[in-house]
């Protein structure tokens, strides 16, 4: 498989060890292989080691960079010297002089040996390091350990008890008038729920806090609602409702119009009365909803004037359709005034309580020598910028790094934008500490932004390509802007469905700053491929469920989820059983080649694994797992109670039968069949007849269990269960290699619970009862399962064939709005000034305007979700979904948005299993010729090897 020479050249250039470059990489397009290739030419130009730093966005790109720089490195060590020399000229474009040979073959030593090694590692990662090397200057403990989320979590809700539980009964406490007000307006879960948004992102709330604050005091959260009543209009959060029967329709005109409409129909005399009742109510007691009950719709909008009065009123009073128009403005402006103090008071009240929890927070932080996440970054970028130790820090730092580069730089966020910004700020100044070529490197797609709920922001992928841009440009230094656009990965198929799913204004629109409808180019030009369209999976008449058993969460087989579930395991067993080719690689289809992708794990999931499993297929199990739901964990957890409770006889059957024990279904039932009192005493005695080895041995191991539980930590107790007594290896005999993550985090749990509290095994019950823990398992690609995941879990994976799975509902949906939304109407000066998303009775329009943007935000994420999971494909893209209920598929779904760009132009085929027609788009075919790089003895062997590399490349 040949390179075209532009795509080379590109590559080359991206690969200038003295040009700072910009890279803009299509999906499957090479951006780990570009990276790790220039690491490898920094390396060759004669760059340290350890000067060289490279951020990635996890933890399994930071180990899949190193594992290709050094195995490339490792391999130059020992190759030929012939096809050495080759590789280094087609790497650098000239041939190497035996001086570079020579550091050819040692790059792979040095770069073991060097004092920290190549930094390849997250941000966080490196932040952490920054942290630990000046922990003086950041003002953090030298010795701090990270927390991790869940304790983070447990910290915070701590942080709220001790809040609560210290506020006064003295109704002057301002704490107490604000839990007061908010406990009267919002359910407890929307108070919590806001308290806990804002302690998670507690740096932007300090930010927004310094810059409207007049002593630039982070910690004065009032500083945001004064500065929103600003934006609000309003002067305070105390207002002086003005009355509405002004002018010529006053309150004794409205009552004269009111008698007249006593005398109408029904509806005259429905809306007199509530007329009626206006005027004669104050305006200091339920005014405004008294009054909007009488003029407006349910939804606050203006009443027809023919709907208010029937034709005869409107006869006898010509001026009631001007009359009631004015009064009706008047109405809403005044409901929207009173709507923006009541969210203004809330927020204001809720700022207050967050402020101080915030404090408590801290402290209880600081007691035990924590941090955050959180805490990483932002510490991390002020003592790169705001510490008065900054600028000791960027000279220490100046001596250790000369490149920077950044890896998935579209899910960068601005607060890690600004730890970059300041480490490269000495590469431009022309003040370094030493006169070498120093560069930054990113490389990302903007396509590919799909972590918002991190932070990211799609848009400052482009934002900080012109701000480096303009730095080298300042410094006179090298810069070069790439995009690569030739995929080695999809078939011409599948991108060519890309392209057209995403011709449409309003879908590419959706994937960045400056776009523009895709375009992507293959160079597996002669593969064959297909994208399938599956008709939707309908609701049927589903059974009524009769066995007494049978969970009241059940799925039946015939819901569609289930039923969808079922076809693809059937059509996988199809393949597998016929040996079906897989005509892009030229052998049968195996379970790895598989991969399903859903948008959310609930509902199909563990339908689709269940499927699997009874046609027989490897399945690697879901990426994510609830570690309380887990039935290993639920066994541990009875074995807890009943060692603190033997007469808690269901626990205990729970033990009995679990791997801890093992007894069958027969043994428990002879054991409790008969018994008189608890089955723990019906167990003793049956182990004291000696006739079932089975019994004996289960009542002495719980006896051990219970010695140790009165005396053991939980965390030593558990560990001894399940390393020491075998109990692990139960485990894995009955439930696979999956139950060995749950139970090394189970025990991760209860290590966490000791840092925090006093370690009882009561305790450590009552602790993991009231958790809700989830584990992300990484993918195993060496095995040959089937794959399944959420788009965000498969971010950077590829698969033959993979199934897009879609549920067909709408993008989104009033559960994704935000606690917070950012306003800065009428305000120049700041920006991004959070106010709360209060309920919809008395939330302001300026924040449903703020909502509504957010959700063309959800929208254009929702439609770059859509791109990443196209693009995982190399071979074959099956869109299918289903349908529940009686709602019709939504047109903005992404079964709809593939079925609308595809079906017209695709081809109708059998199904293989069901024998239903299903549509299949083949692509048009590229005929243009395809200028390649020419063979010539000289470089043939290094540019063959280059060809092979490229020929894997992955994202």
């Amino acid at each position: 498989m040949r390179v075209p020479l532009d795509t080379l050249e590109r590559q080359k250039r991206a690969l200038n060890p003295v040009a700072s470059v910009w890279v803009s990489a299509n999906a499957g397009s090479g951006k780990t292989y570009v990276l790790s290739r220039r690491v490898i030419r920094l390396l060759l130009a004669g760059s340290a080691p350890s000067k060289i730093l490279c951020l990635t966005f996890t933890k399994a790109a930071a180990a899949e960079m190193a594992n290709r720089v050094f195995d490339e490195l490792g391999r130059w060590a020992t190759i030929e010297e012939s096809v050495l020399d080759a590789e280094i000229e087609a790497l650098e474009g000239s041939k190497p002089s035996k001086e570079k040979r020579i550091r050819a073959r040692q790059l792979f030593a040095n770069a073991l040996e060097t004092p920290g090694g190549l930094k390849i590692q997250t941000i966080h990662a490196f932040a952490e390091r920054l942290l630990h090397q000046f922990p003086f200057e950041a003002n953090t403990p030298a010795h701090f350990e990270l927390m991790d989320d869940h304790l983070t979590t447990d910290l915070m809700a701590t942080a709220e008890r001790r809040l609560l539980s210290g506020l006064q009964n003295d109704p002057n406490d301002q704490l107490k008038q604000a839990l007061d007000l908010l406990v009267e307006r919002i359910s407890d879960g929307g108070i919590r729920d806001a308290l806990k948004y804002i302690l998670f992102r507690r740096s932007d709330f300090r930010d927004a806090a310094r810059s409207c604050s007049n002593r630039n005091d982070p910690d004065d959260f009032s500083a945001i609602a004064d500065k929103l009543a600003g934006i609000f209009g309003l002067e305070s959060d105390k207002g002086v409702v003005v009355e509405c029967f002004t002018g010529t329709f006053d309150r004794g005109t409205a009552r004269r119009i009111v008698e007249d409409m006593y005398e109408g129909g029904k509806r005259d005399q429905k809306h007199a009365a509530l007329l009626m009742a206006a005027t004669h109510v104050d305006i200091q007691h339920n005014y405004l909803d008294i009054l909007s009950k009488s003029v407006l719709t349910s939804k606050l909008e203006p009443m027809k004037s023919t709907y208010f009065a029937s034709r005869k009123i409107h006869t006898k009073w010509p001026e009631l359709e001007l009359w009631l128009g004015d009064f009706q403005q008047r109405l809403i402006a005044q409901i929207e005034n009173q709507k923006r103090r009541d969210t203004l008071s809330l927020t204001r009240a809720l700022l207050l309580l967050a402020e101080k929890m915030n404090l408590v927070f801290q402290k209880l932080k600081r007691d035990r020598s924590l941090i955050d996440f959180d805490d990483l970054i932002v510490r991390a970028a002020e003592l790169l910028s705001q510490s008065d130790a900054a600028a000791w820090v960027h000279y220490k730092l100046d001596q250790g790094v000369d490149h920077i580069l950044v890896d998935e730089a579209q899910d960068t966020n601005p607060r890690q934008w600004e730890i970059v910004e300041k480490l490269a700020s000495e590469f431009f100044t022309g003040a370094s500490a030493r006169l070498v070529d120093r560069t930054i490197f990113a490389v990302g797609d903007e396509k590919q932004s799909i972590y918002s709920f991190q932070g990211a922001e799609p848009q400052k992928f482009a934002e900080m390509r012109r701000h480096f841009a303009k730095k080298t440009e300042q410094a006179a230094q090298k810069w070069d802007s790439v995009n690569l656009m030739l995929s080695f990965r999809s078939t011409p198929a599948v991108l060519s469905a890309v392209d057209r799913v995403f011709q449409a204004p309003q879908n590419y629109h959706a994937l960045g700053e400056e776009a523009e409808p895709t375009i992507h180019e293959a160079i597996r030009i002669t593969d064959p491929g297909r994208v399938e369209i599956w008709p939707l999976f309908e609701p049927s008449e589903i059974p009524e469920i009769e066995d007494w058993d049978t969970p009241l969460d059940h799925m039946s087989q015939a819901s569609p989820p289930a039923a969808l579930a079922k076809h693809i395991a059937a059509t996988v067993r199809f393949w597998i059983d016929n040996k079906v080719i897989l005509e892009g690689k030229g052998r049968p289809v195996i379970p790895g080649d598989i991969l399903v992708l859903v948008r959310k794990r609930a509902g199909f999931v563990p339908a689709m694994n269940r499927a699997f499993k009874a046609a027989g297929i490897p399945v690697a199990g879901e990426d994510r797992l609830a570690l309380g739901d887990h039935i290993a964990v639920e066994d541990l957890l009875a074995l807890a109670e009943c060692m603190l409770l033997p007469e808690d006889d269901m626990s205990l059957a729970i033990v009995l039968k679990s791997p801890l024990i093992g007894l069958s279904e027969e043994q428990l039932y002879r054991i409790a069949i008969d018994r008189k009192g608890v089955l723990d005493s019906a167990l003793r005695r049956h182990a004291a007849r000696a006739d079932d080895p089975d019994i004996t041995e289960a009542l002495q191991r719980l006896d051990n269990w219970r010695r140790q539980a009165d005396f053991l930590t939980p965390f030593e107790f558990f560990s001894n269960v399940l390393m020491r007594d075998g109990s692990r290896a139960r485990f894995f005999a009955r439930m696979g290699n999956q139950v060995l993550d749950i139970l090394a985090e189970f025990l991760n749990q209860a290590l966490a619970y000791e840092r925090v509290d006093t370690p009882t095994l009561q305790g450590f019950l009552g602790w993991m009862r009231a958790r809700k823990v989830d584990i992300k398992r990484d993918a195993d690609l060496t095995t040959n399962e089937v794959q399944v995941m959420t788009v965000h879990g498969a971010k950077g994976l590829e698969k033959p064939i993979v199934f897009l799975v879609d549920s067909t509902s709408a993008p989104l949906s009033a559960q994704h709005d935000p606690d917070f939304v950012e306003l800065n109407e009428g305000d120049t000066e700041v920006a991004g000034i959070p106010a709360w998303v209060v309920p919809k009775s008395i939330r302001p329009t300026i924040l449903d305007k703020a909502i509504e943007l957010h959700r063309e935000q959800g929208r254009a994420e929702y439609l770059r979700l859509l791109y990443v999971a196209m693009t995982r494909s190399a071979d074959r893209l099956i869109s299918c979904g289903y349908r529940n209920g009686a709602r019709p598929a939504d047109e903005d779904c992404w079964y709809s948005v593939i079925r609308n760009a595809l079906w017209d132009d695709a081809t109708g085929e059998p199904d293989p299993v069901s024998g239903t027609e299903i549509k299949v788009w083949y692509g048009p075919q590229k005929t243009s010729p395809v200028e390649f790089e020419p063979s010539s003895s000289g470089t043939e062997s290094g540019m063959q090897s280059l060809r092979n590399q490229n020929a894997v490349l992955k994202d």
